[in-house]
């Protein structure tokens, strides 16, 4: 038996978990800048252009809410008092898995206030822990559209990775994936997109 702090293993899916996207949602972007960084030449205004358009040629129409987490020391003042990007301190001198589990925080706090209107969540941070991917799990399986930077066949999410999703900001050494496990995965892949 598992105390009431270990998640309860969730079992492997048979077949791939299809990606669902609800084009007229709302669009929770939540990265995690010290796993992908940013291009330091983009002010808030240009970051925040040109996620709106990678989204809107994947198909992700509804308002776009864009949630970076940095360590408290490296914030750049460019980001600062902008209305439309929110900024949000990670610990730093901690273990990864307290950084992921602030940031869970703030997406399930999103996604309450988002409720019950469908809305999609994309993540960008690396190395999800276990405890985590539960969180992305239940909300996936509580019809919000779910897609992670990093994601296992085990988990019970799309195994898309919300890093396709952003061609303009990301480059291919922020992938983790090489390019022959994308295309192993991409014959994997099933999509369903809702008009939300």
């Amino acid at each position: 038996m598992n105390s009431l702090l270990e998640p309860e293993p969730v079992p492997v899916p048979d077949e791939p978990v299809p990606l669902v996207k609800y084009e007229k949602g709302n669009t929770g972007v939540f990265w995690n800048v010290e796993d992908y960084p940013i291009d330091d030449r983009l002010d808030s205004e240009s970051l925040y252009q040109k996620m709106k358009e990678d989204l809107r040629k994947e198909g992700y129409l509804g308002d776009l809410s864009i949630h970076l987490f940095f360590c408290k020391d490296r914030i750049p003042a460019r980001y600062l008092g902008d209305e439309q990007i929110k900024i949000h301190v990670i610990p730093d001198k901690v273990k990864k898995s307290a950084r992921q589990y602030a940031m869970a925080v703030h997406v399930l706090l999103w996604a309450a206030r988002h409720r019950p209107r469908s809305s999609n969540i994309l993540l960008l941070s690396k190395n999800l822990e276990e405890i985590s991917v539960c969180d992305f799990e239940s909300l996936y399986n509580q019809d919000y559209g779910v897609v992670i930077s990093d994601p296992d066949p085990r988990w019970y999410l799309p195994l898309e990775s919300s890093t396709l999703l952003f061609p303009s900001l990301l480059t291919l050494e922020n992938l983790k994936r090489k390019p022959e496990e994308e295309e192993n995965l991409q014959s994997k892949r099933r999509s369903i997109t809702l008009a939300g």
